[in-house]
């Protein structure tokens, strides 16, 4: 893994994402949702920064993540659920 990269999960893991809109205009706000769920350890895991050439683009705001655990057939299943904010600045 790259160098910058300090925490892997390693288990079986689905990834979904969504916009919340498909267009807008300069000061809307569009929220990027980002689930990562399986079985394996979900706490440590933080999204990446976004590449410093986005930040002349957009404002960028974070929640903080929120993560969920359930047993299912005995296993221990986390769901992490970031949330992102993004308002285009031109």
């Amino acid at each position: 893994p790259p160098a910058s990269v300090n925490y892997i999960p390693v288990g079986k893991l689905s990834l979904e994402s969504t916009l919340d809109k498909s267009s807008g205009n300069i000061g809307d706000n569009f929220t990027l949702t980002i689930i990562i769920a399986g079985d394996a350890n979900l706490r440590p895991l933080s999204l990446p920064e976004f590449p410093k050439e986005t930040e002349n683009d957009f404002r960028i705001y974070r929640d903080a993540p929120i993560i969920e655990t359930e047993v299912i057939s005995g296993r221990i299943i986390f769901t992490k659920t970031f949330k992102v904010a993004l308002v285009p600045s031109r």
